[in-house]
């Protein structure tokens, strides 16, 4: 009857008013892929034999650092380590990348070349710390893996932006009043560096309770199926 109609009707328009979103950070809410895979290639640069040639060609640099981004966007840092660890072994037994840092980590100072030099120079300008500069201080990470993520939070503290209307929509989202939060794979301190610099923090206020991590929340770590 008209009774049930009305009923079904109001419990609908319920449902519709409770909804809320999930929002996922990388490439969704924030532009932080480009400036980590920056980052990602020049950490490892200093361990690629193929590399060597174009020490002193900062186009052919930038070259084989757009192809890096291509081929391994998308991709855990950890699988490009390996991926550079096979080149060296390949490349007359090089000491596999961590091997060879904990070396430098010993003597406090990265094995000089001049791709070596390249890289600093690249490094500093992306807003970080040179690697001469972090070896002599003894201010390096104990692995290179530990020190790409440092170095990843150190250069999206400076260099994520939001994504094209991202400011917009959420604002949109709060005249509406539907609640919305971050879940995301990414860990954190990453995600909430990227909150603050993309100016999102009055929208994400507790990095607790508005900005959730498969990485950081969960023990194992839960991350997207294979």
């Amino acid at each position: 009857g008209p009774a049930q109609v009305v009923g079904a009707q109001t419990e609908a328009m319920s449902s519709m008013l409770s909804v809320g979103v999930l929002f996922d950070f990388d490439g969704t809410l924030g532009d932080t892929e480009a400036p980590a895979m920056d980052v990602a290639f020049w950490e490892l640069a200093p361990f690629m034999p193929s590399l060597e040639r174009l020490a002193t060609d900062p186009a052919g640099l930038d070259a084989a650092r757009d192809a890096f981004v291509v081929e391994n966007a998308g991709k855990a840092f950890e699988f490009m380590l390996e991926k550079v660890d096979a080149e060296r072994a390949a490349s007359g037994g090089l000491l596999p990348i961590e091997q060879a840092w904990a070396r430098d980590l010993a003597a406090c100072a990265l094995t000089a070349s001049p791709l070596a030099a390249a890289v600093d120079t690249q490094r500093a300008k992306l807003g970080l710390k040179t690697l001469a500069d972090i070896f002599s201080a003894s201010a390096a990470e104990p692995t290179l893996l530990a020190q790409q993520k440092a170095d990843t939070n150190a250069r999206l503290a400076i260099a994520a932006t939001p994504t094209p209307n991202t400011p917009a929509a959420l604002e949109a989202l709060v005249k509406a009043s539907v609640p919305f939060v971050i879940a995301t794979t990414s860990g954190k301190p990453r995600v909430p560096i990227c909150v603050d610099a993309c100016g999102f923090r009055a929208h994400f206020p507790s990095d607790d309770a508005n900005i959730h991590s498969g990485e950081s929340d969960f023990d194992p770590p839960r991350f997207k199926p294979a």
